[in-house]
């Protein structure tokens, strides 16, 4: 085949792919046996889209990243008895992302406020920030994420409560005449609290079925230990001395 028809084809076939359509990802979410409703709406259409560019590196990171911790995530959900794809908004809230400051100086994995954090009993000083642990944090998420269940009675409800501003969150309730109504709460909130659901339901696709997306993406293999540490250094140095990668020793 010439190389210019392979290229065509090529193109085609990814054309094609890119176009699933909403039949099929329902078709997916469905085989999810899960408690908390997988809904496809047109924000979830548009963030699957988003996943399935299977070249951006941010993609390939966030999944990487989230898949060599996700064996002990699991294990930490079904210890404390919350659905196991609850995990998943560490990818829709965050990207799995342990060190960089989020919205409302939220940190760690699974966006914790400095308040939420403190009043669960992690360290945060100007050395230690326990919310980038990710199974201190997975955790805590847990603990208000049950909360906020036994609250609102609703996962979607929980998940968005979690994740908004507080001060937006408790004025759409109010507007919404204090009814436990998703729909009508979130045509209260600002874009970036309502779409928190949709987001979620798109992460658990995109970690669900990362593979039939085009990722080729595998955990890192990661042996730990404790060193102590005697004297002043830096971690680019000990990047060098233990040829270990900088950002992933940051990571750890």
């Amino acid at each position: 085949m010439r190389p210019s028809l392979l290229f065509l084809v090529g193109i085609l076939y990814l054309n094609c792919f890119s176009q699933i359509s909403d039949k099929e990802i329902a078709s997916r979410l469905k085989r999810i046996q899960s408690e908390i409703p997988l809904d496809v709406n047109l924000e979830v259409r548009a963030q699957i889209t988003d996943y399935q560019k299977t070249t951006k590196p941010a993609n390939i990171e966030t999944i990487r990243k989230f898949l060599t911790f996700d064996v002990a995530l699991k294990e930490v959900f079904i210890e404390k008895k919350v659905p196991v794809e609850l995990r998943f908004a560490s990818i829709s809230l965050t990207n799995f992302n342990l060190c960089e400051k989020g919205v409302d100086g939220k940190e760690g994995p699974f966006g914790l406020r400095h308040r939420t954090a403190i009043k669960n009993g992690l360290v945060i000083t100007n050395y230690i920030d326990e919310r980038r642990d990710v199974l201190k944090s997975a955790a805590v998420f847990c603990k208000e994420i049950t909360r906020l269940h036994e609250l609102y009675r609703d996962w979607r409800l929980a998940i968005t409560a979690y994740n908004a501003n507080e001060d937006d969150w408790l004025k759409a309730y109010s507007l919404a005449g204090d009814a436990r109504d998703y729909d009508m709460i979130c045509s209260y909130l600002p874009d970036i609290a309502k779409n928190t659901y949709p987001h979620f339901v798109a992460a658990t696709y995109y970690a669900s079925f990362y593979k039939e997306m085009g990722y080729k993406a595998r955990p890192t293999a990661i042996n730990t230990g404790i060193v102590p540490v005697s004297r002043y250094t830096t971690l680019e140095h000990l990047s060098i001395v233990l040829n270990v990668d900088n950002k992933l020793l940051k990571e750890l």
